[in-house]
C-alpha cells in the first residue's frame, strides 16, 4: 500500500529545514513502501515557489520541491510536471502584467 503525501506535510518540513529524505524516513518507519503526490500538491508546491518574498526564499523552494518530485521513493507522472510548468507560465505572465 502507498501514502499520498498532503502538501502541508512537505511544506511544515520545508519550513522548519527538514530535508525530504526526512519525510520518506519518516513513511518507512510507519511502513510505507510507496509515496506519492497529487497534482494539487505538485501546483501547491510550484506555486509557493512563485510567492516567494525574496529570490532566496525562491531558491530554497525550487529546490525543495524539485527533491521531492525526484525522490526515489515518489512516483510523479509526466503530466505532472507540465501542469507546473503552467503555473509557473501564469505566475510569469502575472507578474510582468503587475
Amino acid at each position: 500500500m502507498g501514502l499520498i503525501l498532503d502538501t502541508s506535510v512537505l511544506i511544515a518540513r520545508e519550513r522548519r529545514g527538514l530535508p525530504i529524505e526526512h519525510v520518506i524516513l519518516s513513511a518507512s518507519a510507519l511502513g510505507e513502501s510507496e509515496l506519492g503526490l497529487s497534482t494539487v500538491s505538485v501546483l501547491e508546491l510550484t506555486h509557493g515557489i512563485y510567492r516567494a518574498r525574496s529570490e532566496e526564499l525562491k531558491d530554497r523552494r525550487r529546490v525543495y520541491s524539485q527533491r521531492a518530485f525526484d525522490a526515489r521513493s515518489c512516483f510523479i507522472h509526466s503530466r505532472l510536471r507540465s501542469r507546473s510548468l503552467q503555473v509557473e507560465l501564469r505566475a510569469s505572465r502575472r507578474r510582468a502584467e503587475s
